[in-house]
């Protein structure tokens, strides 16, 4: 494991090495830190958050003038999948245009390089409308804009690619999925109950369902970008129940570790595959699951419902130990 100093994931007994670096290390230090990992020859690499899935992409595109060897870059790829489509799994407006190729529902949408542009969207398909970065993470710069004067102001705002995109009114859903050279070998869909940050920002506390054209839409997705690890299409589930990929994060997300308590081995289904066990997904489905710490940091003072059941790491002591002080630290501050 590579992280940054100081983080909570330092704090695990789960790992057999463990390479501490600054939280964003120039792209020589983090080269020098991959090569220190590589030399434990892992069967595959594993990107937990965006930061790392993008240094790891990056390094397969470059090549060997980025300092890795030939036989490190191809271990690279071999963990990601298709380098072919990686850009497109980071980039939103690019995922909606994959998506829609291939028959996949996503709400309308349209590329903003003015106010005029998203004023005409606007006019075409009616308020609230969804601002949104090409490129960003955890909900980050997203704007719902309820009039035209709100849309005015935000687009004036814009520095960067951005997109805008038809409110579908309904309830946050995705899919937790492992992927293998395309396929998905392990999966889990459900409706994220509690988001932080809201609306679309990672689930707090989820309830797996079973929907069909949800998981359908997120096995062709996944099979276009012939990606292999793990991944998170978002989707809105409207009221008729129809689903629309909104986004795809091509990496781990909360729910991936803990999935085998929901009756998801998406860890496993990972090892299965690189082993030549390749199996169908399984789509678990019932129980509304709260997961720790995640929930706690949204709202320290929350706790589980009846019926509920609240994931928590009990066999890591020294992890829960430091949540656990963050937590009661952010319920004084609050």
């Amino acid at each position: 494991m590579s992280c940054p100093r100081r983080t909570f994931i330092s704090r695990t007994r789960h790992l057999h090495h463990l390479v501490l670096h600054d939280v964003r290390p120039q792209p020589g230090a983090a080269v020098l830190e991959l090569n220190r990992g590589l030399q434990h020859n892992p069967e595959l690499v594993v990107p937990c958050d965006e930061d790392s899935l993008v240094l790891m992409q990056d390094l397969v595109l470059a090549g060997t003038r980025t300092g890795l060897s030939e036989p490190h870059l191809d271990l690279l790829e071999r963990s990601l999948g298709n380098r072919m489509h990686y850009r497109t799994s980071r980039d939103k407006r690019a995922t909606l245009e994959l998506a829609q190729s291939l028959g996949v529902k996503i709400p309308a949408f349209a590329p903003v390089a003015s106010v005029y542009d998203a004023l005409t969207f606007a006019e075409q398909h009616g308020y609230p409308v969804v601002l949104k970065p090409n490129m960003g993470v955890a909900g980050e710069g997203i704007r719902f804009c309820h009039s035209e004067d709100e849309l005015a102001e935000a687009a004036s705002r814009l520095k960067s690619g951005h997109t805008v995109n038809q409110f579908i009114k309904g309830k946050a859903a995705g899919n937790s999925v492992t992927m293998f050279e395309g396929r998905v070998v392990e999966g889990i869909s459900y409706i994220k109950s509690q988001t932080h940050p809201p609306p679309h920002g990672p689930a707090t506390v989820l309830q797996p369902i079973d929907h069909p054209q949800m998981q359908a839409d997120a096995v062709k997705l996944c099979a276009a970008l012939g990606l292999t690890g793990f991944a998170s299409p978002g989707f809105m589930v409207d009221v008729s129940g129809d689903a629309y990929l909104i986004e795809m994060n091509a990496r781990a997300v909360p729910a991936t570790a803990v999935s085998h308590r929901m009756g998801c081995e998406l860890v496993v289904g990972l090892l299965r595959a690189i082993q030549g066990e390749v199996s169908e997904p399984s789509w678990p489905r019932g129980g509304t699951y709260m997961l720790y710490p995640q929930e706690r940091f949204r709202d320290p003072r929350s706790r589980p419902k009846k019926g509920w059941l609240e994931i928590m790491p009990e066999d890591d002591p020294e992890l829960v130990a430091a949540f656990e002080s963050y937590i009661s630290a952010s319920a004084v501050s609050a």
